[in-house]
């Protein structure tokens, strides 16, 4: 029998917690799916892939020192509100993935229920949602039991699997949390499940970005390069056969020869075709459908990529900022509320999305942010600048003094040589043994001034008398005249 299988990742802020709704199946419950089959409802089976603390220890080993790190820098630079605290809380401000895993339809799922189960253990019933259209009941609660069972055991068989390509495993990029597996739909049964991302980016940074992890997978298992949407579709081709395989192996396992065996392919547009007009009508849309979900999903993962980049911006530019101006004003509570980092406090929620559109938001705080940087900027070029010519003062200050001080050095060697040659030694080293600073030099130098006066007429007219008797004495020898007294 061929059969295919597909898989869908979905990454959002609200992860498991969006689709629990769904889970439960409650009959009171008003569903968007009409076609749940409450009688069915008993053999849905749910879990988790791993314990709760083995899945906590992976990922704090994985993100533990990236958010102690962060978690340091925002308390050096002083923003104690983008302190994440640990792990769980880091985990919890970003998207979560949740996929579905089907394999084969409600065709195939038919035809198995004719080949193994006994006649009369099952009944055709009409399809909710398609009224002429049927679909195959098993009744007998012991046959169904055992049919739906070997669903459940090869679907969570697939999930438990680290399944291993050139050296790249499953578990290192993508760790399965809880799962649930539906058998009461009137489509193929299938599986929901949680996958936490363990990805890094092209920095090298931890990340839970689906977008990002697949790439990484991907070139790990293939050494090639790819996009998101090769990624993507890569994962899906490895992992839809080893699906396949699963539910091959266990209907083997359970019915033995009864069972003819699944051979997996991939349906292209002339293998849509059904034995019912508008059940083939109905499959067609839903491909086209997947087709359209797979293209925006990618499209949102490069989206989400772009806001994470703009988060490490705001980082960056708000680092660059703690270095220029430390001591800068914190902002106003009221800006607070408009620029906070996270998505969830200046966001929009999105009803059809179930999400926050913040990009538009966030550039709308990067461009507020930029504006009041540069202008801080500009504040701090103005205070060098003033700076720059305080300091340009205080040196030309300090010049004239150093000039002033050389001056009066000179002026005072000056005087001791005139002192000097006066004979006033005694003076002329007074003088030159004046170590007081200029100001007390300055306050005495009236004072050296007259001494020195004194001395110039003392020593000139001394001169003059000396001159006067050489004269006479002259006068004298020449004439032989007594000298005048």
């Amino acid at each position: 029998m061929k059969v295919t299988s597909t898989i869908n990742l979905s990454s959002s802020s609200r992860g498991w917690t969006g689709v629990k709704k769904h889970m439960e199946h409650d009959p009171e419950l008003n569903h968007a799916n009409k076609d749940i089959l409450n009688d069915l409802t008993k053999y849905n089976r749910s879990g988790t892939a791993f314990p709760d603390e083995v899945i906590t220890r992976r990922l704090d080993n994985f993100f533990g020192d990236y958010v102690r790190e962060h978690d340091a820098k925002a308390i050096q630079n002083r923003h104690p509100e983008r302190v994440y605290g640990s792990v769980k809380k880091y985990l919890d401000g970003k998207n979560k993935i949740t996929a579905v895993a089907t394999v084969g339809d409600m065709e195939n799922r038919n035809e198995l229920i004719k080949q193994l189960c006994p006649e009369g253990s099952y009944k055709a019933i009409q399809i909710p949602s398609s009224p002429n259209s049927e679909t195959l009941v098993i009744t007998n609660s012991a046959v169904a039991k055992k049919f739906y069972g070997v669903y459940t055991k090869a679907l969570v068989n697939f999930l438990k699997t680290n399944y291993k390509i050139n050296g790249a495993s499953c578990y290192s990029y993508f760790i399965p949390g809880r799962y649930s597996v539906h058998v009461d739909e009137a489509g193929a049964p299938h599986i929901h499940y949680e996958l936490y991302a363990t990805g890094k980016t092209k920095k090298g940074r931890p990340t839970v970005s689906l977008n990002q992890t697949l790439i990484k997978y991907a070139e790990r298992a293939t050494g090639s390069h790819m996009s998101g949407r090769e990624a993507l579709k890569w994962y899906r081709s490895f992992n839809d056969q080893h699906l396949t395989r699963a539910l091959d192996e266990q209907f083997k396992k359970v019915y033995g020869d009864r069972f003819k065996g699944l051979e997996f392919y991939r349906k292209g547009t002339k293998d849509v075709g059904r034995s019912m007009e508008q059940v083939k009508n109905i499959k067609r849309q839903e491909d086209e459908l997947k087709a359209r979900q797979q293209d925006l999903e990618v499209e949102r993962q490069q989206i989400a990529e772009r806001a994470e980049l703009v988060n490490e911006l705001e980082e960056e530019i708000t680092k660059i900022a703690d270095e220029i101006d430390p001591q800068r004003p914190p902002i106003s509570p009221a800006e607070e509320l408009v620029l906070a980092r996270g998505p969830e406090s200046y966001g929009k929620w999105n009803e059809e999305k179930e999400q926050h559109d913040f990009l538009p938001y966030v550039f709308t705080w990067l461009r507020k942010f930029a504006k009041k940087l540069k202008e801080r900027w500009e504040e701090i070029l103005k205070r060098e600048k003033t700076l720059d010519e305080r300091e340009q003062s205080i040196n030309m200050r300090e010049k004239s003094l150093t000039e002033q001080e050389e001056k009066v050095q000179k002026t005072k060697e000056e005087i001791a040589e005139c002192l000097d040659s006066l004979g006033q030694s005694k003076m002329a080293q007074l003088v030159r043994n004046n170590a007081e600073n200029l100001g007390e030099f300055n306050g005495k130098k009236n004072q050296l001034s007259d001494l020195v006066k004194v001395a110039i007429e003392e020593a000139t007219t001394k001169q003059l008398r000396q001159t006067k008797r050489q004269i006479n004495l002259g006068l004298e020898r020449k004439y032989e005249k007594p000298r005048e007294r």
